[in-house]
């Protein structure tokens, strides 16, 4: 209820809000001639000089979101793109549109205007590659595959893997068989084991990588066996078509087929096509004259031209298809980065790593999970008691399969020397061990030897640091920031807070001390880290300090008071420098520049 005049007035919903709107809707499109019938309005609209009936819904949202007009596909003025199989329209983007709600004759007029465009471009000329990209429109596939290939612009045999999905937590949905199609076997038993996913069994498809785009079946219709050899004999060269047989006789039938169709802009598509074996009374027709032993797949399905193919979905879980969509980037498939410390800041860094497209990454924490870290730390209660490195791996490993996460349940300490493939073989490092004796003294270690970004935060959020050090050219490293001086206690110059204070808290003792900052200190520090190491696998080569504050108000009202450095930002501001270098450090001085 909300106060109005001192009077007590109910709150109108969302349906009473939006009524008006819905009623002006309505009265426009009886003057354009369209009627009601069983909860959707009928009529028409002049394309070019014919009338095309369409079938108009104004959805519950109305005028939040846009209208939806459909077409009958049996009455389409030709081969109609940018719609669904089920012949409605798409009239602009499914979300991210900013629509005038407080014009909905506008919205419906707008509406019918690009239903009458896309219809009036049902009779032009097209780019297959640019058809292409809508091809799964018009494939009406009762079932789907998966595919992780990444070669799709190779023509081959490849495995095939039936596997019955992991059963989803409060979903009592039957166990069913489902097909992964991959490059090779190992890939898709270790994408199956990060999934959880039970193998059945394995077998073969045909990955047909086609030359030149085609045209998919007009709505509603599928191709026949026949259709499809022509099609593929079309697209691709003798050999590839000649491969193909040669695989269904040695295959047999049933057996599937992946084609990799190329589109406007140098993507691929893929669509998958089961062919089934023959009728009994086809076999027996084209065994005449041959021994039933001696009858091959390709003579079956030449006297079984006329039967239709399976049409299969294939939705594709490869990195070059779901890190562009997801902000990811494909040249960092062959990236190879470690974490060290995978704690409440490196957790999420390695998290934004997988989210960046980096291909492998090494994860190194012989710490477990405690459970007054979880409200700041990626892993939940569920890992309380597990190591955080291996926890991690698990964690990425199934929600991104693709990439390569790998976990070292070590010290650092332990492993250089011994063990540096994750270490000195790798092309960037971050150090999140919140521990500054020990990342000076790795800082030490790893000289020049390969580039490392040391991330830290500032108690009770007052803010964050980044410092990129070990590239190729300059000096700066992290004992640049521990000035040695006599009278006064090591402290890291670049901090926030002023020396000589112990931040620390304790809930129960000495052995539950901990330094206070919040997990969303925790999110931007990964995230400026992040930034700053992709910059870096980009080829940036020069040492640099980034900080950025968050202000002193915690500080303050805990008693403590802010560095001299922090007087130097204003809060919130975001600063890269390179003036933290000391000419005359122990460590860096001699490096090459």
């Amino acid at each position: 209820h909300i106060q109005l005049f001192g009077l007590t007035m109910p709150r109108p919903t969302l349906e009473e809000l939006r009524k008006p709107a819905r009623v002006a809707a309505e009265e426009c499109l009886r003057e354009r001639g369209f009627v009601q019938s069983e909860g959707q309005w009928v009529g028409s609209i002049q394309v070019g000089s014919t009338p095309a009936a369409l079938k108009l819904a104004l959805p519950a949202e109305f005028p939040d979101r846009l209208p939806s007009i459909a077409i009958e596909p049996g009455k389409m003025p030709g081969r109609v793109f940018n719609c669904d199989r089920n012949g409605v329209l798409c009239l602009a983007p499914p979300s991210g549109i900013l629509l005038d709600a407080t014009n909905p004759a506008g919205l419906i007029a707008e509406s019918l205007e690009r239903a009458r465009a896309i219809l009036q471009s049902a009779g032009e000329q097209r780019d297959p590659a640019a058809i292409a990209q809508e091809f799964r429109s018009y494939w009406t596939a009762p079932e789907s595959i998966i595919s992780i290939c990444s070669r799709l612009t190779d023509t081959r045999v490849v495995p095939v893997l039936r596997y019955k999905r992991r059963p989803r937590a409060g979903n009592p949905e039957q166990e069913k068989t489902e097909i992964l199609v991959c490059d090779a076997l190992e890939d898709g038993e270790l994408w199956l084991q990060r999934q959880r996913h039970q193998t059945v069994c394995s077998d073969t498809a045909f990955l047909c990588a086609l030359d030149e785009a085609i045209l998919p079946p007009p709505f509603g219709e599928q191709w026949s066996v026949a259709e499809l050899k022509s099609l593929v004999r079309q697209a691709t060269r003798a050999d590839q078509c000649a491969s193909f047989m040669r695989w269904v006789d040695q295959h047999g039938l049933p057996g599937s087929l992946v084609l990799s169709i190329p589109t406007r802009g140098g993507d691929r598509v893929l669509i998958g096509a089961g062919v089934q074996d023959v009728k009994a009374a086809t076999k027996k027709l084209a065994a005449r004259g041959f021994r039933p032993s001696k009858v091959t797949a390709t003579r079956l399905l030449a006297f079984g031209g006329t039967d239709k193919i399976l049409p299969l979905g294939v939705d594709r879980f490869d990195q070059a298809f779901l890190a562009p969509r997801g902000g990811g980037r494909q040249d960092l498939k062959d990236k190879t980065v470690t974490v060290v410390g995978v704690g409440a800041v490196g957790s999420r860094i390695a998290e934004n790593l997988c989210s960046a497209g980096v291909g492998t990454i090494w994860l190194v924490d012989y710490d477990v999970l405690q459970n007054a870290n979880i409200h700041r730390h990626v892993l939940g209660a569920d890992k309380v008691g597990q190591n955080k490195a291996l926890a991690m791996c698990e964690l990425l490993g199934r929600r991104y399969p693709h990439l390569d996460v790998r976990g070292k349940a070590k010290n650092v300490e332990a492993i250089l020397g011994t063990d540096e493939d994750c270490t000195l073989g790798v092309d960037l490092v971050f150090l999140a061990t919140g521990e500054a004796t020990l990342e000076l003294r790795l800082n030490q270690y790893l000289g020049q030897q390969v580039p490392r970004i040391h991330v830290w935060v500032d108690p009770l959020d007052a803010g964050g640091h980044a410092l990129l050090a070990g590239v190729a050219k300059g000096r700066g490293c992290l004992e640049c920031l521990y000035p040695r001086n006599a009278s006064a206690p090591l402290h890291n110059r670049a901090s926030f807070v002023a020396p000589g204070q112990d931040l620390t808290k304790t809930l129960g003792g000495c052995s539950d001390r901990f330094v206070p900052f919040s997990g969303l200190v925790a999110s931007k520090a990964a995230i400026e880290a992040v930034r700053l190491g992709i910059g870096t696998l980009d080829g940036g080569n020069f040492s640099v300090l980034l900080s950025w504050y968050e202000g002193d108000a915690e500080l303050r009202a805990a008693g403590f008071e802010p560095s001299r450095r922090a007087g130097l930002f204003s809060s919130g501001q975001r600063k890269l420098e390179r003036q933290f270098i000391d000419t005359h450090c122990p460590v860096c001085s001699g490096w090459n520049t």
